[in-house]
C-alpha cells in the first residue's frame, strides 16, 4: 500500500457438478490497490481473467475423472449369496 491507500481482496470461488455429481471447485484471491487510478477495471479485468483460468481448470478436473459404465452391473448385486455349511 503506498499513501495510505487501502487494499480491496476479493476470493474468488467457482463450483461445478456434472450430471453423475462428481463436483470440483477451485478459488483465487485477487488484491487491488483501491487508491490506484482505475482500480475498478484492473479488479474487473482480473476476476474475469481467473474465471475464465478458472473455469478451464474445473473442466478438466470434471473430465479427468472416468464416466461410470452404467451398462456395467456387478454380479453382486444380481446374484444372492449362498452360504456353504459343511
Amino acid at each position: 500500500m503506498q499513501n495510505g491507500d487501502d487494499a480491496l481482496t476479493v476470493t474468488l470461488l467457482l463450483l461445478a457438478a456434472d450430471r453423475h455429481a462428481r463436483r470440483a471447485s477451485v478459488s483465487t484471491a485477487i488484491t487491488v490497490e483501491r487508491g490506484a487510478p482505475a482500480w475498478r477495471t484492473r479488479l474487473a479485468d482480473r476476476v474475469a481473467s481467473r474465471a475464465r483460468e478458472g473455469a478451464e481448470r474445473l473442466g478438466t478436473a470434471l473430465s479427468s475423472v472416468p464416466e461410470p459404465d452404467l451398462r456395467f452391473i456387478p454380479l453382486a448385486e444380481v446374484v444372492p449369496v449362498i452360504r456353504l455349511v459343511h
